[in-house]
């Protein structure tokens, strides 16, 4: 019986006593979107639009990572400048030059997602690279 008293106080310490990890849901939708892609008949690059998206993306409660851009791979964030407290950098935890930057108090965010096939590889079977910006609302 002492050993079944003392199992239930440490799962209850364990389950109450962890401190629940918030996150922060935020709904997104592009307003602009643009982009460059290789023009399958001539071989030369040009800019393009893309469809407006709509993004739920989550923060953890301290704005240090961010995921739910459509990518397996969550981003790492910080708040770069010490005078302008309201500005979120993310990027890529896939090192690929994913960047998404927020604005806390415009709600305003610039999504960056550049391919390594991209316009850097210029390769054969070519990729696009992409820039959104838009607004986020809470959930």
């Amino acid at each position: 019986m002492k050993k079944l008293y003392s199992t239930l106080c440490l799962a209850l310490a364990v389950i109450l006593g962890s401190p629940a990890h918030a996150e922060i849901v935020l709904y997104c939708q592009t307003e602009l979107a643009t982009g460059f892609i290789k023009d399958k008949n001539t071989g030369s690059w040009r800019t393009a639009n893309f469809n407006l998206k709509r993004y739920t993306i989550k923060f953890n409660d301290d704005y240090k990572t961010l995921s739910g851009l459509g990518s397996i791979y969550d981003y790492s964030c910080n708040q770069p400048y010490s005078f302008e407290k309201d500005f979120i950098s993310c990027r890529s935890d896939a090192k690929d030059g994913g960047t998404f930057l927020y604005n806390l108090s415009t709600k305003r965010f610039f999504l960056s997602t550049p391919s390594y096939a991209g316009f850097v590889e210029n390769s054969k079977k070519p990729d696009t690279d992409t820039m959104k910006a838009g607004t986020c609302q809470k959930f």
